[in-house]
């Protein structure tokens, strides 16, 4: 067990270290050619930020572990919202373009809504994992016309940089990624069958948490640089590609496709969808997250990992627990976002 936990370090830390090359070489490539910071952040940053998701959930897929897979999407999302935003907004509160908060957060909700759509049907087959996909690159079509239309002209700095150390760098991170993906579910596998608990919490908790990490850690440097656009880009870009591309892969190559437990689709996807729907009236509201958000936010996230290990520990309180955060909690924040929302409105009106 204790080498299990060793190894399940040493992977996360190839991961990070995987992501963060990755994330160097595709982000200054990109700025290379003169693509904007927030199309980068939505993207380039995005995706290389979610790759190890991606890694190790399509790798969970192939092993026959579908409950590893859902609960490392449904887990970084909730992660990247509450906690990673929160944090961040804590530190600074950050501010967004007013086309981010039009287009890429009610598309992260939109996709929200239509993932616990399709995992109401209790699996998700290849060929909605197809449908997946295919809205990946109708996403990418979409920010490659983005990108055309605020395209900036690269920097003499930028320039020395050369193309082909960058393309190394990037590859060598695809290596690190890879392994440090096979490991770490491995390693995963084998902590969730030493303490005798699901693989659907492990994913939640443990692997979400860490494959979340390259979001967090850029999202972090981002926010003490002022760079409040690429932390939203980032977290906003990562959430949608998690859905998309993490979920849409792992279908594809699922022989038997995607199960989804009682607990995932009557608990975990509400929250997730929930916290995302969350996001939109702060936003709208002056476009920024300010402190007491980002303070909103970690509360949450401290309940939902306190409901998950209550569950898990059978806890008598656990169901009074639950009934709390759905039937109290919840409604009452999403009444005061939607007074603040609703005295945003009035004092547009002239």
């Amino acid at each position: 067990m204790v080498f299990s936990f060793l190894v399940f370090l040493l992977s996360l830390l190839l991961l990070i270290y995987g992501a963060r090359l990755l994330v160097f070489g595709a982000s200054e490539l990109s700025l290379l050619f003169g693509i904007s910071p927030l199309v980068v952040g939505l993207t380039v940053v995005a995706i290389g930020t979610s790759s190890p998701e991606i890694g190790v959930s399509v790798l969970a897929a192939i092993r026959g572990k579908p409950e590893l897979v859902l609960g490392n999407v449904i887990g970084s999302n909730i992660f990247n919202i509450l906690l990673v935003l929160g944090l961040c907004s804590l530190i600074s509160p950050l501010k967004g373009q007013k086309s981010l908060i039009w287009t890429e957060v009610p598309l992260m909700i939109f996709l929200s809504i239509i993932l616990w759509i399709i995992a109401a049907f209790k699996i998700i087959t290849w060929w909605e994992g197809t449908l997946l996909l295919c809205g990946l690159v109708l996403y990418f079509f979409y920010m490659g016309k983005k990108a055309q239309k605020e395209r900036e002209k690269p920097s003499r700095q930028r320039r020395k940089k050369s193309p082909w150390v960058l393309c190394i760098t990037l590859l060598a991170g695809l290596l690190l990624l890879a392994i440090g993906a096979d490991q770490l579910v491995d390693s995963a596998i084998k902590i969730a069958r030493g303490f005798e608990i699901s693989e659907l919490f492990i994913g939640l908790t443990i692997v979400a948490a860490g494959t979340s990490l390259p979001e967090a850690f850029a999202s972090l440097t981002a926010t003490f640089k002022g760079e409040g656009d690429l932390v939203i880009g980032n977290i906003i870009g990562s959430n949608i590609i998690n859905i998309l591309a993490v979920l849409g892969f792992s279908a594809l190559f699922s022989f038997h496709g995607l199960p989804v437990s009682p607990q995932a689709l009557h608990f975990d996807l509400p929250v997730m969808t929930g916290v995302a729907m969350a996001t939109f009236p702060i936003f709208l509201t002056q476009h920024k997250i300010d402190r007491w958000e980002g303070i909103i936010f970690l509360i949450y996230y401290i309940a939902y990992m306190t409901s998950l290990f209550l569950q898990l520990t059978n806890n008598t309180y656990y169901p009074l627990f639950k009934w709390s955060l759905f039937g109290f909690l919840l409604p009452l924040t999403l009444l005061t976002l939607m007074i603040g929302l609703y005295r945003h409105f009035l004092r547009r009106t002239p």
